[in-house]
């Protein structure tokens, strides 16, 4: 049986590990605001200064921290080869850098917006930022902070803005609760035997089963068919004819398609459905339990937790199309990523977790 706890909790882990949960979801749409609507300027910019968004700047330093921690992390989980390999014509690499730019804008935006909901960090808070600040600053090698142009005051200020993002991104979200019926979020359990009507070639490219293959199959699910409704036990034929990867599982609403999703949430407890001709194939599906309460409560938070971050990326976007934007494109043209094998700092988000 599919864990689905196991799979939120597994997709939490990974959002963490590269990027904040808060703004895992909405990470590229600052950088295209910025990109695709910016007044571009080439002079007028503080030294180091990569762009102006309304009234904030965001300087290469800053830049380097999140571009050079991201890539480490990579490196150090998938090793270092990873960074110079080529997908769809950019290695991930030049990915990470336009991946940092995105995480940049994204937190100046989200100060500026904390600014507009009167939102600010406690003293205690910006203490916490500061303190983070040295502890990070005490992982990092001489060379590290000479290349990377950091002090604690900067690093300090980045804390605090990422604070406040985080914050602002909880405020405005407090406001946002949809009613979510039982119905919507209801989770069953199901039990199927599955007959694959399609195939993959000897490129991978997944292709249905022509026309004689598939009256075949069917012919053969109709004999499984007859055989549970003499009575043989469903357990025991999904497992010598169930071809899917699994034979329970649990499902929500809008996770199969619309047959089979029919067919499931029509069934009582204990009730074989018919065969069932789905995109995949032919299903026949029996129910363990047509109402999961504690599944469907967790999914009750999923759903809510959706509904969150779209009504936020309503207001975040609506508010950052409103502000002027400069890029220095001189500037960002010229950067390139860090290629000294001494330069290994992996841990600035790491920190940030530990205090925040």
């Amino acid at each position: 049986m599919r864990n689905k706890k196991a799979d939120r909790k597994k997709r939490i882990r990974l959002i963490v590990g590269i990027t904040a949960v808060v703004l895992a979801a909405v990470l590229v749409s600052g950088f295209l605001i910025l990109r695709n609507t910016r007044v571009v300027l080439t002079t007028g910019f503080e030294r180091n200064e990569l762009f102006v968004i309304g009234k904030t700047s965001a300087t290469t330093e800053e830049w380097n921290i999140y571009m050079v921690n991201t890539a480490n992390q990579y490196a150090d989980a998938y090793g270092e080869d990873i960074l110079y390999r080529k997908m769809n014509g950019t290695t991930l690499q030049r990915n990470i850098m336009e991946m940092s730019l995105a995480r940049l804008t994204k937190i100046k935006i989200m100060n500026l917006l904390a600014a507009e909901y009167d939102v600010v960090l406690t003293p205690g808070e910006q203490n916490l930022a500061a303190v983070a600040a040295e502890a990070y600053y005490a992982t990092l090698t001489s060379e590290e902070i000479a290349v990377l142009g950091v002090d604690e005051a900067m690093l300090a200020g980045m804390y605090r803005e990422y604070a406040l993002a985080e914050k602002a991104y909880d405020s405005i979200i407090e406001d946002i609760m949809p009613e979510i019926s039982d119905d919507e979020a209801r989770i069953v359990t199901v039990s199927q035997i599955l007959f694959k009507t399609y195939y993959y070639d000897a490129k991978g490219v997944k292709q249905r089963y022509g026309m004689n293959a598939r009256i075949d199959i069917h012919k053969r699910a109709l004999g499984v068919r007859d055989r549970l409704q003499a009575g043989e036990s469903f357990e025991l034929l999904a497992t010598e004819f169930n071809e899917a990867a699994e034979t329970t599982i649990l499902l929500g609403k809008g996770e199969k398609d619309i047959a089979y999703e029919e067919a499931a949430f029509r069934l009582g407890n204990g009730e074989i459905s018919d065969i069932v001709e789905t995109e995949d194939g032919y299903v026949i599906l029996k129910c363990i339990s047509a109402y999961d309460r504690e599944e469907t409560d967790a999914n009750k938070m999923e759903i809510l937790d959706e509904y969150k971050r779209k009504g936020f990326d309503e207001i975040y976007e609506r508010f950052a199309r409103g502000l002027d934007k400069k890029m220095n494109d001189r500037l960002w043209n010229s950067l390139t990523p860090e290629q000294s094998g001494t330069v290994t700092t992996k841990d600035f988000w790491r920190i940030y977790e530990e205090f925040f």
